[in-house]
């Protein structure tokens, strides 16, 4: 019987409004593969960007909505290890980063310590599941890196309007200064 190659898998990370999604279609358009984006169909979103800091403590948006995308990373990255059998598969956005806005978020007291390490236990649960799989980590990931402004142009251009709220800046800056 003859051996299946094992896909070459890239991930595109990068702060938000970066041009991950943009790279991702670029690379998978020119070799012909599959790519996965991450999604920004949530129910949790924009909520996170407009409620109150009150609201979102009271309802614990920043600890839902990671739990949320966490969940929608580590069904693309199963799909994207498992469907077919591509030569190579683009990814947008990676698992590593879903924790890294978690923690800023525990930094910035948005998350509590105890939020956190049950993120961060789910998340080592759902990374060893994914030793079944053939691989886990990318073999290759791309990180998009520019100017904090360059960022909020681009946040800006994008046209959500739940993004463009003036008291997100610090958020958005506590994550790109961090990012590297």
């Amino acid at each position: 019987m003859k051996e299946m190659k094992q896909a070459v898998s890239i991930v595109v990370g990068g702060m938000i409004g970066g041009g991950k999604s943009s790279l991702t279609e670029l690379v998978a358009n020119k070799y012909d593969s599959i790519a996965y984006y991450e999604s920004t169909d949530s129910l949790i979103l924009e909520k996170f960007y407009t409620a109150s800091p009150e609201e979102a403590q009271e309802r614990r948006y920043p600890f839902l909505l990671q739990l949320e995308f966490l969940s929608k990373r580590f069904h693309v990255i199963k799909k994207a290890l498992t469907e077919g059998n591509p030569i190579l598969n683009v990814q947008d956005r990676s698992i590593y980063e879903d924790w890294y806005f978690c923690y800023v978020n525990h930094q910035m007291g948005k998350i509590s310590a105890i939020e956190f390490k049950l993120y961060e236990d789910l998340l080592h649960e759902m990374m060893a599941e994914l030793d079944e799989l053939p691989k886990k980590a990318p073999d290759l990931m791309i990180y998009l890196k520019g100017s904090f402004d360059a960022f909020v142009e681009r946040i800006g251009k994008r046209g959500r309007e739940f993004e463009q709220d003036e008291e997100l800046m610090n958020y958005f800056y506590t994550l790109w200064y961090g990012y590297d």
